[in-house]
Order: C-alpha cells, then sequence, then structure tokens
C-alpha cells in the first residue's frame, strides 16, 4: 500500500493569494496534488471569469506550489556524509550480557536487529531492561 501525502492549499497562504486559494477550493481544487496532477489549462477553464486570475497567475501558482511541496535536493555523497556523520555519533548501548554485547558490538547507530526466541525466554525482559544498562 502506498500512503500519499498531501498539502492543503489553504496551508500555503501568503505564498499563495487567500483570494486564488479561494477560487481554486470554488472549482474543488482544495490539495497540492489536486493542483500538480490536473492540466493548468483544464483547471483555469473551471476557474470564474469573475475572480480575475490570469492562466499565467496560475502557472506562477502551480510552480510556486511545487517548489514548496518538495523535498529540498541533496546530492549522494553529501547525504553519506550526514549518514555516517549521525552514525558515529549516535549512543552505543549494550545488553549487560557479554556474550551478546562482543557479539553485536552494543545496540545503537542505524541498524534494525531483531531478537527471536522460544516463548519465555526472557526476550521482553532483555530488550526492555536495555536501554537501563547505559
Amino acid at each position: 500500500m502506498v500512503n500519499i501525502r498531501v498539502m492543503r492549499l489553504t496551508a500555503l497562504i501568503p505564498a499563495l493569494s487567500p483570494e486564488l486559494v479561494s477560487s481554486l477550493d470554488k472549482c474543488g481544487v482544495r490539495t497540492d496534488s489536486d493542483l500538480l496532477f490536473r492540466p493548468v489549462v483544464e483547471v483555469y477553464l473551471q476557474l470564474s471569469s469573475e475572480d480575475g486570475i490570469s492562466l499565467l497567475d496560475l502557472e506562477r501558482a502551480v510552480e510556486l506550489t511545487a517548489e514548496l511541496a518538495s523535498a529540498p535536493g541533496i546530492a549522494g555523497d553529501e547525504l553519506l556524509a550526514q549518514e555516517t556523520q549521525a552514525q558515529e555519533q549516535a549512543p552505543t548501548l549494550f545488553s549487560g550480557v557479554g556474550g551478546l554485547d562482543n557479539l553485536l558490538c552494543g545496540f545503537g547507530g542505524c541498524r534494525v536487529i531483531e531478537i527471536t526466541g522460544d516463548k519465555q525466554s526472557g526476550k521482553t525482559v532483555r530488550t526492555g531492561a536495555s536501554p537501563l544498562d547505559v
């Protein structure tokens, strides 16, 4: 299942004028997805002529919405450097079980560790106590 997040255009006021957002709302365009994934001309034709919104104004609003709704770009080497730094600064937690700590070099960092075992073997007790062993 894909989880798509949408942003209401009212959240973009004052970057988008309240009048434009109100006009778009009247024709069913209420979110960034509504505005970004419909043809601009189709949206323009749905707007009331008395709203006084030009096609150029609408195109600028679409560009601004795309800019505001997008995540900032980052180069792969910069992202790798940030992740490496975060991993180095992450605290290491120990379980208190010497063999387990030696095997895993402690808990922490950006790793997922799955604890498995038989029923009533102490998984919950051990994982619950680990943060206390810092």
